[in-house]
């Protein structure tokens, strides 16, 4: 599976690293473009990574995630995109299973559950999307106008959906 992963930065020195090798070290055979979009960091985040198999790229000073992601997608190589955050990382089995889903359906984009991790304690994230099923459009819009639990880094999609949305 090729694969683009956007990750923005903005003063992330002690996670970046660990965020990067965390899609770098992923199980199974893939080819992954990591593009980190340095948002106006004032800190040693993107010297953090420098030895890393990374492309960086940065904004013109602050602009904000959403910006950041923004100038990944449109650097991206590959024609599908996943996004990771500078502070979170992945399980080790993500892109086996992301491949997984989508050569067995046809679909443009997924999403996923996440665990989230405070000190000893972790419990899922995304409540509604505990289990592995498809869900139909209209279902799906419900969901995310009474739960929207989406989070960014639980979205893989293809570049021309992203495209097609703006």
């Amino acid at each position: 599976m090729e694969l683009s992963v956007i990750i923005p930065c903005y003063n992330r020195e002690d996670t970046i690293r660990g965020a990067v090798l965390s899609v770098l070290n992923q199980l199974g055979e893939h080819s992954v473009e990591v593009i980190v979009i340095d948002d106006g960091s004032t800190d040693s985040s993107i010297e953090k990574i420098s030895d890393l198999n990374v492309k960086i790229f940065k904004t013109q000073g602050r602009t904000g995630a959403c910006n950041a992601r923004n100038l990944g997608v449109q650097n991206a190589r590959h024609d599908i995109i996943a996004f990771n955050d500078s502070d979170d990382y992945w399980v080790i089995n993500k892109l086996e299973q992301v491949e997984k889903v989508f050569t067995q359906y046809n679909i443009d984009y997924l999403f996923h559950s996440f665990i989230r991790v405070k000190g000893n304690q972790s419990n899922l994230g995304g409540g509604y999307l505990q289990q592995s099923s498809l869900i139909d459009k209209n279902q799906l819009s419900k969901k995310m106008l009474t739960d929207n639990q989406i989070s960014t880094q639980c979205l893989v999609i293809k570049k021309n959906i992203i495209n097609k949305i703006g």
